[in-house]
């Protein structure tokens, strides 16, 4: 391969740009202000994980926010929904409470494998907890993460905080940060390039669920081979763009055109094959990129916003949320460990004597399955101290808690058969006419005082879809006290 980077060919040389620090201090000396950046170390971005892209920004903008927590070494990250909502343009209260639950679900379940090329390789919680309180949207780093995002003195990697918050796409976002970690390399040829196997990089890019259990188990027992792990553990559900074509499409070319546009890098690629043909790896060609007038002043705009709520954290007008929201929101893995613990005592009450199967790893895919739900778990574990001559239980409880078994009214026994009546479906004028009839009655009354919420409130908190499930869900007195 023969890469030439010349003016002719669009890059910018070396002697044209010089390096991204040294271009901040240019631009300091020049009257502008200086972007925000997050430091983080080599390995943190050569991790393996899978987030959302809201989740990687958020995590970004809280490494500009770290503080250790007294007598540990655990570090925490406190956010406004204010700034979040600044930094991130999201001017909907509603739309930022459901994205932030979200987003916190997601994180407080993210596993990571950190690798240091030696072969040796860690694997454990990315966060321990996240709290939405009163406003507040607090993250708690597992202490193991500390070297990596705390005090670093070498091996990291300076990014512009407002170019990673512009970005659109996860996998341009990853992609950025892996490629930006090797620009020091950058010297008088004006490029440099780095090399990534296929299926390595689909695990970089967040595009294997490592937070599958079966693969998160496979990896704590196993290792990191990523061939090995995507074309023989992996089912195929939980690879994105499993075949090269649907990754070259839908990610490396809409991420080179969106690095482009927005960065101070170029990337262009190369397709290494093996003698049957087959992609193996990728060449990765880097070069310093001029950005346009345009994207430039977007950029420019972002940081100002980023670092007005830097400056000014802590003094924003904080929305508060009500007792039963805020718990509703928050996510600590503390609550996670009690509710695993009291849905097996909920089991082994119910009659289930062996209950070696029902692990965490276990429950956790139930709750993913119950839509984070713990009553439709207790629901089908109800259905099934009923139902008689149940083969496999744990497998019948799977699918049991998935299709919804105890609330269709469906007895599956030993030999597979279901009877299983068909739910009818409400289009979305039939369920807010539904809703209407929902808010006339008593109950509706006794469950806003039960929540301590006003009907505005309770509206603004919950979808639709969400107001009815919890209101006959009140009903029949399943919500617990």
């Amino acid at each position: 391969m023969t890469a030439v980077i010349s003016a002719s060919s669009g890059r910018l040389s070396y002697s044209d740009v010089l390096r991204s620090e040294h271009v901040l201090e240019r631009g300091a000396a020049m009257g502008k202000e200086k972007p925000v950046l997050v430091r983080k170390s080599n390995q943190f971005i050569t991790a393996k994980y899978k987030a959302s892209l809201l989740a990687n920004k958020i995590m970004a903008i809280s490494l500009t926010r770290i503080e250790k927590e007294p007598g540990s070494s655990q570090v925490k990250s406190t956010l406004t929904s204010p700034e979040l909502q600044d930094i991130l343009g999201m001017q909907d209260d509603v739309n930022i409470y459901r994205k932030l639950k979200t987003v916190s679900k997601n994180l407080a379940g993210n596993i990571i494998t950190i690798e240091d090329g030696g072969g040796n390789f860690k694997t454990f919680a990315l966060v321990t907890n996240v709290e939405f309180v009163n406003g507040r949207l607090t993250i708690y780093y597992n202490k193991d993460m500390t070297p990596y995002i705390v005090d670093l003195r070498r091996n990291y990697t300076s990014l512009e905080l407002g170019v990673l918050t512009a970005f659109q796409r996860g996998p341009s976002f990853r992609l950025y940060e892996l490629l930006k970690k090797e620009c020091y390399r950058i010297g008088s040829t004006g490029y440099t390039t780095v090399r990534y196997g296929v299926n390595e990089l689909r695990a970089e890019l967040g595009l294997i669920n490592t937070d599958a259990p079966y693969i998160a188990r496979y990896l704590r027992s196993h290792g990191t081979d990523w061939d090995f792990i995507v074309e023989n553990v992996c089912k195929k559900t939980d690879v994105q763009c499993y075949r090269f074509t649907d990754l070259k499409n839908r990610v490396l070319e809409p991420a080179r055109e969106e690095i482009r546009e927005i960065s101070d890098l170029r990337m262009e690629y190369e397709e290494e094959k093996a003698g049957h043909g087959k992609v193996i790896s990728i060449l990765f060609i880097i070069s310093y990129n001029n950005p346009d007038e345009a994207a430039k002043r977007k950029i420019q705009q972002q940081a100002e916003v980023i670092r007005s709520k830097k400056e000014d954290q802590g003094q924003e007008d904080i929305v508060v949320l009500d007792q039963e929201a805020s718990q509703e929101i928050r996510t600590e893995s503390s609550v996670r460990s009690q509710l695993y613990a009291d849905m097996r005592k909920y089991l082994s009450a119910s009659g289930v004597k062996k209950l070696g199967s029902f692990t965490q790893n276990y429950f956790e895919d139930l709750m993913a399955l119950a839509d984070q739900d713990p009553d439709v778990i207790r629901r089908a574990i109800d259905l099934g101290a009923d139902t008689p001559y149940i083969h496999n239980y744990y497998g019948w409880l799977r699918k049991a808690v998935q299709n919804r078994y105890a609330e269709a009214e469906t007895v599956e026994t030993s030999d597979g058969q279901t009877d299983t009546p068909q739910p009818i479906q409400l289009d979305a004028a039939a369920k807010q006419r539904l809703w209407e009839r929902c808010r006339l009655t008593e109950d509706f009354q006794n469950m806003l005082k039960r929540y301590d919420l006003s009907e505005a409130e309770f509206e603004l908190i919950y979808t639709l879809d969400e107001r009815i499930k919890r209101f006959y869900d009140f009903k029949a007195r399943r919500f617990g006290d």
